[in-house]
């Protein structure tokens, strides 16, 4: 039976299958059924060891960094009555802004939000 991280390139393969698991689950699954039934040996429990350590260093530092972020929430003003169609309109916009957000990679906003705000308004007025 080897020690822990003393199996070169294998050591590193097997963290970094159980960082990709903190993304997704399902190769924890994967990597437990060719561990433990397709490939069972002495140093399956060391290689178990090596992919839950990449995990937890995963898990660890998204902890750490959503502790440490700023916290999203904004301080809400009193807002003076609204038309309805400006409130509607408004609504529209904050919506078509989401959908932006959610359709952009990165959450970069690009000239989806402006071509939107353009046909949301063209519709309400």
């Amino acid at each position: 039976m080897r020690f822990v991280f003393t199996d070169g390139w294998n050591s590193s393969w097997h963290v970094l299958f159980g960082m990709m698991a903190y993304y997704n689950l399902f190769i924890i699954l994967l990597f437990a059924y060719y561990q433990f039934i397709l490939k069972y040996d002495f140093n399956s429990a060391i290689d178990f060891a090596e992919f839950l350590a990449g995990y937890m260093l995963m898990w660890a530092f998204y902890s750490a960094s959503a502790a440490s972020a700023p916290s999203d929430q904004k301080v809400e003003e009193p807002e003076e009555p609204e038309e309805p169609e400006e409130a509607n309109l408004k609504e529209a916009r904050r919506l078509v802004a989401k959908l932006s957000v959610l359709l952009t990679p990165s959450n970069r906003r690009r000239n989806y939000t402006r071509r939107s705000y353009t046909i949301v308004s063209s519709l309400s007025g």
